[in-house]
């Protein structure tokens, strides 16, 4: 009986690189994403153009995934519950159900979706040129190759606003996982929400409750008693008189100022 392995492209992962059963080497870059719709017509044009030269730029293949997977929130709502339930202000406990209930309404209405995205980077076993040789041996050839495409397309990608880095080993595991395994994955999210639900919870020290939600009360610094230190004196002030004739002259000047007089023929 054929083994659902067999349909698996992958062979292994190591060194944060997905070693296929056809002999090529791929490395997975994730990345943020900018909300286009948003931006002003002028920032738009900028985004187009930084893209299209980082197309120009590139001189190897990429693949561009995107990846929609539905949220879960369940354990998000837990969180609200237990924080109205924690909350000593009627107002603020009546505003937190409020806004469980907004959250509620739109999960119940719409698909709450995570969109994730990727860039594959992949070498072939013709570019690596090593059928007969270990894993070891090509996970090296395929460094020298993929590594300086990678920071190429980290540093483009940069150009355009985003931040993007290499998955590594058990975070790849996970994505195939999760890609290959979908029933299995929610399961284990339902399973970790409802563990978190059964501990205990940590008792914090409960905050003053105000007289009135309008009038909270004052809270006022804590007072430091420090020996009082004499201030030093203040020099005394400049002042500045208008001379009747010849060069202007400084009074009432205190140390450490000195001034010297200058004769009137311009020499010391």
């Amino acid at each position: 009986m054929t083994g659902s392995q067999q349909f698996v492209p992958m062979e292994n992962i190591l060194s944060d690189l997905v070693l296929l059963k056809d002999g090529s080497i791929s490395l997975v870059i994730t990345t943020s994403a900018v909300n286009f719709s948003l931006l002003f017509e002028t920032e738009q044009i900028s985004i187009i153009e930084s893209f299209a030269g980082m197309l120009n730029s590139l001189s190897f293949p990429i693949q561009i995934v995107i990846r929609s997977k539905r949220l879960d929130v369940s354990s998000y709502l837990h969180l609200l519950d237990e924080a109205a339930h924690r909350q000593s202000n009627l107002l603020m406990r009546n505003l937190t159900q409020h806004y469980r209930q907004f959250v509620g309404t739109i999960i119940r209405e719409n698909n709450v979706l995570d969109k994730q995205f990727y860039i594959c980077l992949n070498v072939t076993s013709v570019e690596l040129g090593v059928f007969h040789k270990s894993s070891q041996d090509r996970i090296k050839k395929a460094l020298t190759i993929l590594i300086p495409r990678r920071d190429h397309v980290i540093r483009q990608l940069g150009r355009l606003g985003l931040k993007s880095r290499q998955l590594n080993s058990t975070e790849l595991i996970k994505l195939y996982f999760d890609i290959y395994n979908p029933e299995a994955s929610q399961e284990f999210t339902a399973e970790s929400a409802s563990e978190k639900k059964d501990l205990p919870l940590v008792q914090k020290a409960p905050l003053p409750a105000p007289t009135s939600p309008f009038n909270p009360p004052i809270v006022r610094p804590l007072s430091i008693d420090r020996p009082a230190s004499p201030r030093p004196p203040l020099p005394n002030l400049t002042r500045y008189q208008p001379p009747a004739s010849g060069y202007p002259q400084v009074t009432n000047l205190a140390p450490p100022f000195v001034v010297e007089e200058l004769s009137d023929d311009g020499g010391p």
